[in-house]
This record gives structure tokens, sequence and C-alpha cells, in this order.
């Protein structure tokens, strides 16, 4: 897998900003309901926004502090490693908002005097406690500002070296992280092979890897397609051939593919 997880508290109501950092990798589809949505007269929330996004292969969204931080808690290892990207807000006090003594019964070791204001600092804390490259994965989505009393581990890391100021993008400049998304590689194929992915995933196939990798190893300005390769690819379609009953989402021979083994 490949994911994009974006925090941001307030995304109900700046939908034309999610679409525009992430436009690359929604469908045609996807952008008409979430457009949809920003003018519902009923307006639209959090949920709302993720349910649309329940299938995007790439990106994830959340608007709650307390939620994703539970999701970030509960991460494994391997589903650590399936995220090329995490986008956070710091501030996260907006939207639905959170109180700060259920946060505590959560994860004891939230201080909102600390984390106040800076709730992303937070989430990039636990991930680079669970093992993630943070210097390499997270990256914040707000303007740069020291705020509250008390710096934060990501603020003395951006001090020591350890993490870096750079990884800083500003709400109102917003073409250098959109350059970022859009350059993601393993993204990119993901979202340009959702159909094939997908089906494999609903198939439980668990080949997910071995078409990354081809896939990949085709980008390489030197790639030759070997034999190899097309039997490795002949051997995926043949995977996916079996489970006819989800052949009205993928047709047999996806066109890049097709191309890459000659078919």
């Amino acid at each position: 897998m490949s994911k994009i997880m974006f925090v941001e508290d307030e995304i109900s109501s700046n939908i034309p900003r999610l679409i525009q950092l992430f436009g690359k990798y929604l469908s045609e589809a996807e952008k008409t309901a979430l457009l949809d949505a920003e003018n519902n007269p009923m307006g639209a929330n959090g949920e709302d926004i993720r349910e649309i996004l329940a299938d995007n292969p790439v990106v994830e969204v959340f608007d709650s502090f307390k939620q994703v931080l539970q999701h970030i808690r509960n991460l494994t290892a391997q589903a650590l490693d399936d995220y090329d990207m995490f986008i956070l807000d710091r501030n996260l006090t907006g939207g639905p908002g959170y109180i700060p003594m259920e946060i505590k019964k959560l994860d004891k070791g939230f201080d909102d005097f600390k984390y106040g204001e800076r709730e992303g600092d937070y989430l990039a804390l636990q991930l680079h406690l669970k093992g993630c490259p943070i210097k390499e994965k997270v990256f914040f989505y707000s303007a740069y500002a020291t705020m509250g009393f008390a710096a934060t581990e990501i603020e003395q890391m951006v001090g020591y070296g350890t993490f870096f100021k750079d990884n800083f993008f500003d709400k109102g400049q917003p073409a250098e992280l959109i350059k970022l998304i859009n350059n993601q590689q393993r993204a990119s194929l993901f979202a340009e092979h959702r159909d094939v992915f997908g089906i494999i995933e609903k198939a439980e196939l668990g080949i997910e890897e071995v078409v990354m990798r081809i896939l990949l190893e085709a980008q390489k300005p030197d790639a030759k397609i070997t034999t190899d390769w097309r039997t490795a690819i002949h051997e995926c379609l043949k995977y996916i051939a079996r489970y006819k009953q989800f052949w009205y989402i993928v047709p047999y021979q996806d066109r890049k593919l097709g191309e890459m083994i000659g078919m």
C-alpha cells in the first residue's frame, strides 16, 4: 500500500484546499462528491469527507485529534510502513475539538499545557516513538511559529538538526507542498492503477508489493522488460482472473500493464 495521511481540524470548511492538495490522487467522481458536500446547505463534516474518500487507495483524512491519535497508536509496524507521507496541521483545537481529560485517559503522556494548539507536534512525536522516520515522512501544513511556554520535542529536534524546518509549509503558500505530494512515486502508481490495486485488495490476493515492484522498476530510465518480468505480470493477472465476481470493478487488460507486457 501507499498512503498519504492528511490531518486538518477544519477540513469540512476547506474542501477546495483538499482538492487543491490532492487533486492528482482524486477521481473525478470523488472531486464532484466533495464539491457537492461543500455546497450542501446542511453542511459537511469530517466523517462525510472520510466516507467520500473511503475507497481512495492513497488519501486518508482526519479532522479529529482524538480519532487520529487513536488511529496512530493502533498502527502496526507494517501498517506504518504503508504511509509515504503524514501531513499534519499543528493546531487541532478547531473543528470537532477535544477535551484534554479525554485525551489523557487515552494517552497519559499528553500534556495540554505543552501541546495545546500544537497537537500536530504530539502526533509527530507518537509516530517517531513508533519508529517512523519522521524527518522523511512527516510534514506540517501550518505557519511555523513557536507557541506556548514549553518547547515541544519536535521544536527541540529542529534545534538539534534531527528534524527540519523545511518540513513546515505555510498554508498560504501551498505550491511546494503540492509539488512534494505529486512527486510521491508509489502513491502516483497506486492512483494510476487504482482499479488493479483495488481488485487485488478486495480479492485478498496479497500481491500488491509484487505488482508495485514491477511498476517501480518500469519507471527507471534504463528499464528493460525481461522475460521474467512478463512472466511475473502474467502470473499476477492470472491470479486476478480467477476472481470473476470482481470483474465489474476492473477489466482484465489494464491498459498500462498491458503495454508493459505487449498485450
